[in-house]
């Protein structure tokens, strides 16, 4: 601490005098003076490291939230400079106490975090309003010389917030009459907020965050596959699902009106033991020994009867909305690739088999189709013609029934065998609930992931969504209707509804999974309640229930991680037939072009399958839950499979005082050692899925983010998500997204660029091949450390376009193209100005986007009418847009580019010769 004589009071010299007193008890190495701005001290705790400190951090002006302090000393006013206050708050907490990292690092964060909080808001002071977004801030930054820097990964409770008192910062600050900074001292405010923001940010409670639980973040490079695997079931096995539910709904009634049985449940035994192909002979069905051979026949006759009927009746909306018969639409009627195009041939569906909801198909084919020709004409099929190969597609994926009893049984035999479910429901009517329940399960996550709702919030019935025609004129020519869910958001309104907006894919599934449920529009839309519940719309236990469902399926048979079993047991055989060589190329044209890709994948599937025993000893089945295993691996009596994962996975001590009975085994130590048992693992969660629609948001245009997911947010823009993050939690939820993703863009491009085949153009790729280059990287652990360095000490912020993702880096604020001042101004982010911005990444996923957004530049080069000084910026731009297509052609030899560049090159053609942007290409 440099002193300053002049104006300095004799006081400021003895504070000075007492601060050393206190710095000298604390024996910091070399003699270290209160003068000094780095404070080194032996760390207790290790033999050959030491605790650094340096202050010179407060010097920086992102700390600067004021110019000087004032404080109280022997009754006297002195000023002290930012700096020295850090170290007055900081030798105040740490006197007394051993010189360890986790001791004196966290005060010294908390100080930091504090200023730079106080500095970035503007404001004098932390009060109660805004204390909760210091604990985020806290929890979610750190601060470094170069600035506010987001975290990967969250802090453990005692290596931040817990080994530094902000009551006692308060009450230092008040011993030395200080003023403002803080002005919350009450420790159960304090302790409320924190809470809270636990609650926010983990999904768990500050006891929880203090007793270590563990912070399960599915995200989204795994969420994804688990997203498109529900989405798969749910379109797989929707059909057979709901008309089993519609016939049990049915059965009872139409077999009591032809003949006399009375037994309800009787009835729905033998209507499933049909449904399942029992041959339905007298004693087949032991559920029914007294039944007749002829009463047995008839009832399964009618439960065949009804299932057709339901099966055939709901066949087009079954198959209408699937993704893959959505995309045969656009391929078969010839619609351009663009961005919205499924969002359109979505909209036509709805309007088609659900309801107009006082918007005309007609009119919303007309309106689109004037838009696509508005510029040059990209489709001139008729709205007659559309609408019949619509149906020709939708036909050739419906299932129909056909009158025969056996062809039933036979689709019946197959479904059933191939169905998820679980393996322990032996029963006809068990394993048909369970396969249904695994249907509504995955209608239901998929609701969950696309929505980033709390799981408090989908309890609503299906005439509680508000359909109502979009008057934007931005988006309503392909989302002619708005959706708005109108109901209560227990965290943020109580029992007051409120009105939130989500998308027509996803009401569409609402939509599927209230026929699903029975619900008939008066009963939760997206679950079906069995017994007796106090309030059927409370659904926070439910939904918590249903999104781990299929997890195990998910593991076990998700598509891809069975094409990667079947490649790798392929390329394992010395001697490959002819239909081995087939597959083999088939599996490596759909999905194994890109090997980074490739590799991250097996990685996620050899981690989740390494991990499920431990999830299946965690998760209750047939009523034998984790705490019941518990007390028998106390007591000696746990089968096998499961002893082995507690002896492996339980630290030692736990071991010992399960075995000797010291512990206690209530719902907090079953929880804790639940915790111990899944360390390092990742599930479901419902919160686990708020970080992925945040993750997803980011990431939308990339094209990597799921088939489930790209459907559902690819046509949106930034105000739909604005809305949202109004909420001071999900808001939260959305910073720590923002860090995630950067480090997993990053870490992917990184990786990749040793692949053949690679869909990256663009400034921030030629920064990435640069780092590789010059850095010498050759193994997998050198591009892994630089990928981490470059995300997190190199990458400030992230912003997706649909034509470019944005990836702002430090040092390049005044040479972005959008700048302004030395300031980036990335709200006017367009092509023009970010295609060839050294900030721009282009993958893939962007070039639809690019199609999309150059047409008005494309539309001006080709007009003969306008002169050369009105085209020469729509010019440049094309240009620049056709350079960053040939990048993308070039690095992934694709061909599906050819006709985009084509056309733009016989643009330039038709454009005049303009010296002004000769120079440009």
């Amino acid at each position: 601490m440099q002193i300053l004589e002049q104006g300095k009071t004799p006081v400021y010299f003895d504070l000075l005098a007492s601060l050393q007193d206190m710095l000298n008890q604390l024996e910091p190495i070399d003699n270290t003076s209160i003068n000094d701005d780095v404070w080194q001290f032996s760390n207790v705790s290790t033999r050959n490291h030491s605790v650094t400190l340096n202050f010179n951090l407060f010097d920086y002006p992102h700390l600067q939230f004021r110019s000087n302090i004032k404080m109280v000393f022997n009754g006297q006013q002195i000023s002290l400079s930012i700096k020295e206050l850090a170290k007055l708050l900081w030798l105040e907490q740490a006197t007394g106490k051993l010189s360890t990292s986790s001791t004196y690092y966290p005060p010294f964060e908390v100080i930091s975090s504090l200023f730079a909080f106080l500095t970035e808001q503007e404001i004098e002071s932390i009060e109660q309003h805004n204390l909760e977004d210091f604990y985020s801030f806290t929890l979610t930054n750190d601060i470094e010389e170069r600035g506010v820097i987001k975290r990967l990964s969250y802090p453990s409770y005692g290596k931040r917030v817990g080994n530094a008192s902000f009551s006692k910062i308060y009450r230092i600050l008040c011993r030395y009459k200080a003023e403002g900074i803080i002005d919350v001292y009450q420790r159960k405010k304090l302790d409320k907020a924190l809470n809270n923001t636990c609650i926010a940010i983990f999904d768990m409670t500050l006891s929880d965050y203090k007793e270590g639980g563990s912070l399960n973040f599915l995200g989204l490079d795994i969420g994804r596959h688990y997203i498109d695997h529900c989405a798969t079931v749910l379109e797989t096995y929707y059909q057979f699902a709901t008309a089993y539910r519609l016939t049990i709904e049915d059965v009872v009634d139409i077999v009591k009106d032809r003949l006399p049985i009375t037994h309800d449940n009787s009835i729905k035994q033998a209507a499933c033991a049909a449904l399942c192909c029992n041959p339905m002979e007298k004693g087949s069905v032991k559920a029914l020994p007294n039944w007749s051979q002829s009463s047995l026949s008839e009832v399964g006759d009618i439960a065949l009867d009804i299932f057709r009927e339901k099966f055939n009746k709901i066949a087009d909306i079954s198959n209408a909305f699937n993704v893959d018969t959505v995309d045969n639409i656009i391929s078969i009627t010839g619609l351009p690739e663009r961005y919205d195009v499924q969002e359109f041939v979505r909209s036509m569906l709805i309007a088609r088999f659900i309801g107009d909801f006082g918007k005309k198909p007609q009119n919303i084919f007309n309106e689109y189709v004037a838009a696509l020709n508005s510029n040059e004409k990209l489709f001139s099929m008729s709205y007659e013609e559309f609408i019949k190969l619509t149906l020709i597609a939708v036909n050739q994926e419906s299932k129909i029934l056909p009158v025969d009893k056996d062809a039933i049984r036979n689709y019946l035999n197959e479904i059933i065998n191939k169905a998820p479910h679980t393996l322990d429901k032996l029963g006809y009517q068990d394993k048909l609930n369970s396969i249904a329940r695994h249907v509504e399960s995955a209608g239901t996550t998929l609701f969950v992931s696309l929505s980033g709702w709390r799981r408090s919030e989908f309890g609503f019935p299906l005439s509680s969504i508000d359909v109502s025609v979009n008057t934007d004129v931005l988006d309503n020519l392909y989302t002619p209707w708005r959706f708005h869910v109108i109901w209560h958001v227990p965290k943020t309104s109580g029992k007051t509804p409120l009105d939130r907006e989500i998308t027509s894919y996803t009401y569409q599934i609402a939509f599927m999974l209230d026929k699903l449920n029975c619900s008939n529009s008066d009963k939760p839309a997206l679950y079906k309640q069995f017994g007796r519940v106090k309030n059927i719309f409370e659904s926070a236990g439910i939904v918590a229930n249903r999104v781990d469902v299929l997890w195990e399926d998910f593991i076990l048979n998700y598509s891809l991680f069975r094409d990667i079993d079947i490649l790798n047991n392929l390329k394992s055989k010395s001697n490959l037939s002819k239909n081995d060589k087939t597959q083999l190329k088939q599996l490596e044209l759909d999905y194994y072009l890109n090997n980074a890709e490739t590799k991250m994948l097996m990685q996620i599937r050899d981690q989740l399958r390494d991990a499920l025993p431990k999830y299946r000893l965690t998760t209750p089945s047939d009523n034998d839950t984790f705490g019941k295993r518990l007390t028998r691996y106390c007591d000696g009596s746990l089968e096998n499979k499961w002893e082995v994962i507690f002896d492996e996975y339980l630290a030692a001590e736990f071991k010992e005082k399960l075995k000797s009975g010291d512990y206690t085994l209530d719902g907090a130590t079953t929880k804790f050692l639940r915790n111990q048992v899944l360390q390092n693992d990742v599930w479901p969660s419902p919160h686990a899925f708020r970080h992925i629609w945040a993750e997803a948001v980011l990431m939308r245009y990339r094209g990597d983010v799921g088939k489930f997911i790209r459907a559902n947010f690819k046509h949106l823009d930034e105000r739909f998500f604005m809305n949202y993050l109004r909420d001071k939690e999900t808001k939260a939820v959305y910073q720590v997204a923002t860090r995630t993703i950067i480090n997993s863009v990053v870490r992917k491009q990184i990786h990749a660029l040793t692949d053949n085949s690679r869909e990256y153009a663009g400034g921030f790729d030629r920064f990435l091949s640069r780092a590789v280059r010059f850095t010498n990287v050759i193994d997998s652990e050198g591009f892994e450390k630089l990928a981490t360095n470059i995300s997190e000490q190199r990458v400030i912020d992230i912003k997706s376009n649909p034509w470019a993702t944005c990836l702002l880096r430090i040092s390049t604020e005044k040479t972005a193209n959008c700048s302004k001042g030395g300031v980036p101004q990335r709200r006017n982010a367009e092509p023009r100005l970010c295609l060839g911005c050294v900030n721009a990444d282009i993958a893939y996923g962007n070039f639809n986007g690019i199609v999309i957004y150059i047409q008005d530049d494309i539309a001006v080069c080709r007009n003969h009418k306008l002169p050369c000084f009105m085209k020469v910026p729509h010019i440049k731009t094309v240009k620049i847009a056709l350079k960053k297509v040939e990048e993308l052609k070039l690095n992934s030899g694709s061909q599906k580019y050819d006709k985009f560049i084509s056309h733009l090159y016989e643009t330039l053609e038709m454009a005049p010769n303009c010296p002004e942007v000769a120079h440009i290409g």
